[in-house]
């Protein structure tokens, strides 16, 4: 048992060097550039031990970009749990959700270039695995704006629907941002703004009769 339990330690330890490895190649070639021999001499592996974690180069792009999605979500929840309110919880996953993406924007940059190239298998496949991660993220965003309504901070509107809404706000800007590629202008810097337009709206004071505008 003891044995056992050993080699898949050392499994995962592996692993997660070829992860790390991989990680770095793609931020900085790509998906289409890279090679399985290039991820494994970065790793100071065999390339035929490569195919012993990960069937292909596909199969190791994507646990990659899956890995980088619970990093994310798994960073914002520590954050987040450290606040005490609503408030200074959202503003804290807005925050922590932008520092993660401008620390790691070489590796998002590559992929939003490369992901408009992707074979639909790939894009199913993915969208699968991180559709989970964000499904349960979602939840937790929303459990945050439930703390809200039931002390008041905000309006009694479906929490799940503001959760997709603000994590909406939230990728708009990151996309934005990486389009632009302007490195002196902070993406973290935003989160006053988002947290501004999300809690207050668009408009400077109370709007009468704008239910007329929108369909039902």
């Amino acid at each position: 048992m003891a044995l056992s339990s050993r080699k898949e330690r050392e499994f995962q330890a592996r692993r997660a060097e070829i992860l790390k490895a991989a990680e770095q190649l793609f931020a900085t070639k790509g998906f289409y550039e890279t090679t399985m021999a290039e991820i494994a001499e970065a790793a100071e592996f065999g390339t035929g031990t490569l195919y012993k974690f990960f069937e292909d180069k596909r199969a190791l792009y994507l646990a990659t970009l899956e890995g980088k999605a619970e990093e994310l979500f798994s960073f914002v929840r520590s954050e987040v749990s450290r606040e005490q309110g609503s408030i200074n919880k959202l503003c804290r996953l807005i925050t922590t959700h932008l520092s993660f993406f401008e620390e790691n924007q070489e590796f998002f940059k590559i992929y939003i270039r490369d992901r408009y190239h992707f074979e639909w298998n790939i894009k199913d496949e993915l969208g699968e695995k991180v559709h989970v991660k964000y499904v349960s993220y979602i939840s937790f965003v929303a459990d945050v704006v439930k703390e809200g309504i039931r002390s008041g901070e905000i309006r009694e509107v479906d929490p799940y629907e503001l959760a997709h809404a603000l994590t909406g706000m939230i990728n708009a800007f990151i996309f934005q941002w990486v389009l632009k590629n302007d490195e002196k202008e902070s993406l973290t810097a935003k989160s006053r703004t988002i947290l501004c337009l999300f809690l207050n709206g668009a408009a400077t004071k109370p709007q009468e009769g704008y239910q007329e505008l929108c369909p039902k």
